[in-house]
């Protein structure tokens, strides 16, 4: 199951303020889901960079919106998807709606 793959596409929702990770996730070229996650700057706004750098006043964290994935690849494809985020600097993330398994895509 290491072969699963995640095509990424960003954008930015103005009204928002936020960017959106569109997240396909593919295996063996056949698409077992997708999620979208929206994340948020929590900080105020127009704060010195010098503060936001050290981090204390600035805090990204991220909302599942969707989460559609077939439900034996719903873990690894969660696990992905948090290490991505966590690269980015994301590691709070929070759940809009309910998650969905489907059984096919």
């Amino acid at each position: 199951m290491n072969n699963i793959e995640m095509n990424i596409v960003p954008s930015y929702v103005d009204d928002e303020l936020a960017i959106v990770f569109h997240i396909e996730f593919t295996q063996y070229s056949q698409k077992i889901g997708e999620a979208k996650v929206y994340t948020y700057n929590h900080g105020k706004v127009g704060e010195s960079s010098s503060r936001t750098a050290a981090g204390s006043a600035n805090q990204k964290y991220g909302v599942l919106k969707e989460f559609n994935v077939i439900e034996e690849y719903s873990q690894i494809t969660m696990n992905k998807m948090r290490h991505f985020l966590k690269i980015i600097g994301i590691s709070n993330i929070d759940q809009a709606t309910k998650l969905s398994n489907v059984s096919a895509l």
